[in-house]
């Protein structure tokens, strides 16, 4: 499948492997299982790298892209608390 191909079709693979973690996350605590709904939530807007990374890639595709996700956020917080101090 070329890249183009792709990106037309729908994210398959992400939806997979995110069903590939059902007994995981039935197996977690209510607030975690919550948690991680959240996490992989995120991991759609990666979607397009998800799917054409090569299949036998794609789990680490999605904590790497929950990783991305994070370190965002990371960034942002980082940056609020600079202009918090700044402030000060």
């Amino acid at each position: 499948m070329s890249v183009d191909d792709a990106l037309k079709s729908k994210p398959m693979k992400l939806k997979e492997e995110i069903d590939s973690w059902a007994l995981f996350v039935e197996a977690l605590r209510l607030e975690d299982r919550e948690l991680f709904k959240s996490m992989v939530q995120k991991t759609w807007n990666y979607s397009d790298a998800v799917e054409i990374c090569k299949d036998e890639y794609t789990t680490e595709a999605l904590l790497l892209s929950i990783l991305i996700s994070q370190q965002k956020t990371i960034n942002w917080l980082t940056s609020q608390l600079e202009l918090s101090k700044n402030r000060s």
